[in-house]
């Protein structure tokens, strides 16, 4: 019983230090995503599916950090992350701007 009180905490700890994905990584991921969609490498689709999945991971990353800077008090982090959160909405804007031609 007591070997097994140990070792949980110890499994918790070992899948917690797990490294980040590698950017190369993260793109395989959305372009294996992409092509189970069915869209066709090197097309304005597939390039529009790819950066879908970016900003959707992006959106994601941004708010897992609101929420740790949120849980720790930490104001100069929370303010970090708005100014990234204004550049990101920026991005997108332009982004949408340029598809409507």
């Amino acid at each position: 019983m007591k070997r097994s009180i140990i070792f949980i905490p110890l499994l918790a700890f070992l899948i917690g230090c797990q490294p980040p994905l590698t950017r190369e990584q993260q793109l395989s991921i959305y372009r294996n995503r992409c092509t189970e969609y069915g869209y066709k490498y090197g097309t304005p689709e597939f390039a529009n599916c790819m950066m879908k999945q970016e900003c959707r991971q992006e959106k994601i990353s941004l708010e897992m950090r609101k929420t740790q800077a949120l849980e720790q008090g930490n104001w100069l982090a929370q303010e970090e992350i708005r100014v990234r959160e204004k550049k990101l909405e920026l991005e997108h804007k332009k982004y949408k701007e340029r598809r409507k031609y």
